[in-house]
């Protein structure tokens, strides 16, 4: 295995942008787009707490469905955990929005 240095986009055909997204402190970089521009599979570890945040519920359906997943969307500072009714349509919105 080679050991890329560099970050995501040091790797070839990986691409990746961040901003402060100001989900939880203001001029912090806070979220991230990870693009791959060829064909892949997505892969994830996911709690076996009897809990589970709707994001995490949200992307093992995803992984499990086999549908390729040429790009990632992560955030830091806030988990999500309980969104509601409107949290849940804004994980569906979230990856179209992306796609675009």
């Amino acid at each position: 295995m080679e050991i890329i240095t560099g970050g995501v986009p040091a790797a070839t055909g990986l691409e990746a942008a961040s901003t402060a997204a100001g989900i939880k402190y203001q001029d912090r970089t806070d979220m991230a787009l990870e693009y791959s521009q060829a064909p892949c599979v997505a892969a994830g570890t996911f709690t076996t707490n009897v809990v589970k945040a709707q994001p995490a519920k949200w992307d093992r359906k995803v992984i499990e469905s086999g549908v390729p997943a040429p790009a990632v969307i992560v955030n830091s500072g806030i988990a999500h955990a309980c969104p509601g009714k409107e949290g849940f349509r804004f994980y569906k919105e979230k990856p179209a929005a992306a796609a675009e």
